[in-house]
């Protein structure tokens, strides 16, 4: 009998795609975010990794301390408006590929 080699994502972990949004934003607000993720055991090659995932509440400390970085208490907003749907991974480009929420949200 085979075992399956599928990896399980533990549950509260989000993909590192959300880490690298955060980061763009922090570029957009002329910071550098190579010592944050630094700080919270990241760096740019992490955040390309598929794989790779992120507690949700690391997450939220992390953007925390990006909000101090950059004094920005609506860093969130500048995420969101810098996502796009290749951010979600397979997920978000299933509903960029649809033609309503309702077929998207069917996939």
């Amino acid at each position: 009998m085979k075992t399956s080699t599928r990896h399980k994502n533990p549950l509260g972990d989000i993909s590192v795609l959300y880490v690298a949004v955060m980061a763009r934003a922090l570029r957009a607000e002329g910071r550098d975010p190579t010592d944050l993720l630094s700080r919270f055991g990241l760096d740019e090659q992490a955040l390309g990794a598929p794989a790779a995932r992120i507690s949700i509440p690391r997450f939220m400390r992390m953007g925390q301390a990006a909000i101090a970085l950059t004094g920005n208490p609506a860093l969130g907003l500048t995420m969101g408006q810098l996502s796009r749907p290749v951010d979600a991974g397979i997920a978000g480009l299933a509903a960029q590929s649809a033609a309503t929420a309702g077929e998207a949200s069917a996939r």
